[in-house]
């Protein structure tokens, strides 16, 4: 199986994606974040969590114009 996530170039190549494909480029991104985020120690449930949120609001929004602040604090 090819891996989609390295033919991901910008926001405009998930556009050209079906819903398989988004979804298994979510599970690539998850499968990602773990190896990187698992070699220091970090909490990171968070980021695992708004993967499918990030893909939605980049087919979503154009963010060559739109904008989104996130509030990261611990609250």
């Amino acid at each position: 199986m090819h891996r989609i996530l390295p033919k991901i170039e910008g926001p405009e190549d998930l556009k050209l994606l079906d819903n398989q494909e988004l979804e298994i480029l979510c599970q690539e991104m998850r499968d990602e974040l773990v190896r990187v985020l698992s070699l220091r120690p970090a909490h990171f449930a968070s980021n695992l969590g708004v993967v499918e949120l990030c893909v939605a609001l980049h087919l979503s929004y154009d963010f060559s114009k739109d904008r989104i602040i996130w509030d990261t604090g611990h609250q």
